[in-house]
């Protein structure tokens, strides 16, 4: 049998394979993971730091405001005494039972025309 014969440049080509393409190393592999992990971590770490920031404003306006009940109740008790109360009660235009309240309007008109009138 006569053996076929290929010339030997086509023969040295079918022998030249591609190389394979290199495979990423393992630092590749975890830089890339670790990135992955760090964009997936991105939104949740922003909500926490957000919410930690609000937290804080919230709990310092809880501050200022027991800070503003203790003042108050502090008043109230001060001004419990009859007689304070009593003209706190006439400031914010009160009346006891069986009182008529007259409201007399003009006031300032006619103490500048007395004045003027000196």
């Amino acid at each position: 049998m006569p053996s076929r014969s290929r010339p030997p440049d086509r023969r040295s080509r079918r022998k030249r394979r591609r190389r394979p393409l290199p495979r990423p190393n393992a630092r590749v592999i975890a830089a890339g993971l670790l990135l992955l992990v760090g964009l997936l971590y991105v939104r949740p770490l922003t909500t926490y730091f957000h919410t930690r920031a609000e937290v804080a404003k919230r709990a310092a306006e809880v501050r200022r405001l027991r800070a503003e009940h203790d003042a108050l109740r502090a008043g109230f008790q001060h001004s419990s005494q009859t007689l304070l109360l009593a003209r706190e009660a006439r400031q914010l235009s009160l009346v006891r039972p069986g009182e008529q309240l007259y409201v007399v309007a003009g006031i300032e008109r006619w103490r500048r025309s007395h004045r003027d009138a000196r």
